[in-house]
């Protein structure tokens, strides 16, 4: 059970960073986009115009607030997959107690109670 245990939080480890490591790269990515039309937008507005700027600048806040709705989200996952690990590493120490609880057996000789 030891072993089943270990190799569990083990993969939960793994996938707790690759998951880490795909928010990282995208935001990466959005950060590379949002300087792109950021530097449009002000090139834009260097040459006059100011219409298809603040169109651009309209974009550049929906992006914004999308990716902040997404992080949000990813928050939240975060919890709930640190929340599953913290159920299932609980559910196993009752499940390795239980285990415990049946492999009690009384001893033929006096009533002692013996682990195997």
């Amino acid at each position: 059970m030891e072993n089943f245990e270990k190799s569990k939080e083990a993969f939960l480890n793994e996938m707790k960073e690759k998951v880490e490591k795909e928010k990282e790269e995208q935001q990466a990515e959005f950060n590379t986009m949002m300087d792109a039309r950021m530097r449009e937008q002000a090139y834009l507005m260097e040459q006059g115009h100011r219409e298809k700027a603040a169109l651009l600048w309209q974009e550049i806040e929906e992006l914004r607030r999308a990716n902040t709705i997404e992080r949000e989200k990813d928050i939240q996952r975060q919890k709930e997959m640190d929340d599953y690990r913290n159920l299932t590493l609980a559910q196993q120490r009752q499940i390795d107690d239980l285990n415990g609880a049946l492999l009690i057996k009384k001893s033929k000789q006096g009533g002692e109670c013996q682990i195997l």
